[in-house]
């Protein structure tokens, strides 16, 4: 149920097969090495968040591309916009979505540097008197170890395709602790599966996703700059190459993340405490 392909006068039935409940995927534009689009966080989020709401129905809102990426001003392709101004246009689409009659709004987040700005907006949301709750979920990566477990635990032959060959490959990257993140395994896996026909597997090697350990110094302490991340990964770009990823191995990633958010949606619409608590809140002062 997206919210543009809405007539008027189809909301209030949406409001109500939703249970409240409206969704909005949220990432940035950014480099992601040269194997994979800027827009990859938005893209992945947004489609497995299409997917999850055919199973667990939740109305979609247009999704928020305009991402946290302080500073990344050196790779062609980035949208920076200032915190304050990513603040004030959450802050005024929720109320808007809310002023609609979705009481539960979830951001469904897949961008790491997103953390920060959104947990920081879910607390401003308590200055003011709101008649609705936000709810933030980070649809982080899924880590091949954590892919050939839930493979291995299948009771009912959901990835019956996935052969032992993907199994061996999946084997190989944890045996051989390759390292994954931003750009990397999980990310082109999303993309695959969701996108193909974007993922540039035989540009996985163009650059180096590996660390500079420029600020290894500091981050091993749990000190924290703000320029750790763009000093250890200059490239915008951290993990070995992807470059064994297969559509079968992106199907079954994909499918898993589906299910983490079809149990988030779930869990978001059953929930009876965050929205009578709200109330009692507000009636506090």
């Amino acid at each position: 149920m997206l919210w543009a392909y809405l007539r008027e006068e189809e909301f209030d039935q949406v409001i109500e097969k939703s249970q409240g409940v409206c969704a909005m995927a949220v990432g940035c534009l950014e480099k992601h090495g040269q194997h994979l689009p800027v827009g990859t966080d938005i893209l992945k989020t947004g489609k497995v968040l299409e997917m999850a709401s055919e199973i667990e129905p939740v109305c979609i809102f247009p999704g928020f591309y305009l991402g946290d990426i302080q500073g990344l001003y050196q790779h062609k392709g980035s949208i920076v916009l200032s915190g304050s101004l990513l603040l004030s246009l959450m802050t005024e689409l929720c109320d808007e979505i809310a002023r609609n009659g979705f009481k539960k709004i979830l951001l469904l987040n897949g961008h790491g540097g997103n953390t920060f700005f959104l947990n920081n907006f879910i607390r401003t949301t308590l200055h003011d008197k709101k008649d609705y709750v936000v709810y933030s979920y980070f649809d982080n990566l899924i880590h091949p170890s954590a892919m050939i477990k839930n493979i291995q635990e299948d009771q009912d032959d959901r990835f019956a395709y996935i052969q032992q060959e993907d199994l061996d490959l999946l084997n190989d990257f944890v045996t051989r602790k390759l390292k994954d993140g931003h750009g990397g395994f999980c990310e082109t896996a999303g993309m695959l599966g969701t996108y193909p026909e974007l993922v540039r597997l035989d540009k996985g090697e163009d650059e180096s996703g590996q660390s500079t350990e420029k600020f290894d110094h500091l981050s091993k302490m749990g000190i924290y700059t703000a320029h750790h991340w763009n000093g250890d990964y200059p490239n915008s770009y951290a993990g070995d190459p992807p470059t064994q990823c297969n559509k079968r191995i992106a199907r079954a990633y994909v499918q898993m993340s589906v299910d983490r958010i079809v149990n988030v949606i779930r869990t978001i619409k059953a929930d009876q405490v965050s929205l009578a608590f709200n109330d009692e809140w507000n009636r506090l002062w």
